[in-house]
């Protein structure tokens, strides 16, 4: 009688664990399908050929090539939190071929998507690390949303409203000067991109 549980039990749970399977099958199938009618490209496990000297860290997830890389920012807006719901982080990204993909990878952190493109600031002595624990300071009262990456940029933004502009424009400076030396051309017009997109872009050129 014994045995006979306990052989049910078992049975119970492979048919349980079967289901679960399924179902996360079906799931990143379906956020796959919602990835590949957006960009009207197909999706691939393997992703493209990317510089990452700092990180050899690997992870599992998929892409799709991008006609325009602005409508990689609209997507990652629109599905981020459709596609974290499901285990995965979303963002859009270019290769060494200067091709822009949207792309997920199988991850809770956010930070991830840093680790595995290998953002670094290398022209200002900031490495992959640097730029993530910097990402981290910035978002321990409002978390940040990775939106874009490349090895040598990155573009966020916040879940909630800047409270202090101010200060922060000084310290995105402070980090990443080329922002604005290379980038927006002025501290004011600094200011203004964070209050418009509630957000950050650092480049390091």
């Amino acid at each position: 009688m014994k045995n006979s549980i306990r052989l049910a039990a078992l049975l119970l749970c492979i048919i349980c664990l079967s289901c679960k399977n399924s179902e996360n099958g079906k799931s990143q199938e379906s956020i796959q399908e919602k990835m590949s009618a957006y960009t009207g490209s197909p999706v691939s496990n393997q992703f493209p050929d990317i510089d990452n000297d700092e990180n050899e860290a690997s992870y599992s997830g998929f892409c799709s090539l991008l006609k325009n890389k602005d409508d990689g920012y609209k997507f990652v807006l629109k599905e981020k939190d459709h596609f974290k719901e499901k285990g995965y982080q979303l963002f859009y990204f270019d290769d060494d071929d200067h091709k822009f993909y949207l792309g997920a990878i199988k991850s809770n952190d956010e930070m991830d998507i840093l680790r595995w493109r290998g953002t670094n600031g290398i022209n200002y002595d900031h490495t992959n690390q640097d730029v993530i624990n910097k990402l981290e300071e910035w978002g321990k009262e409002n978390p940040v949303r990775i939106v874009g990456v490349s090895f040598d940029w990155v573009l966020f933004n916040f879940e909630h409203p800047v409270k202090d502009v101010e200060q922060l424009a000084k310290e995105v400076y402070d980090f990443c000067p080329d922002v604005v030396e290379q980038g927006v051309g002025t501290m004011d017009e600094l200011k203004h991109f964070i209050k418009k997109e509630n957000g950050i872009y650092l480049w390091w050129d």
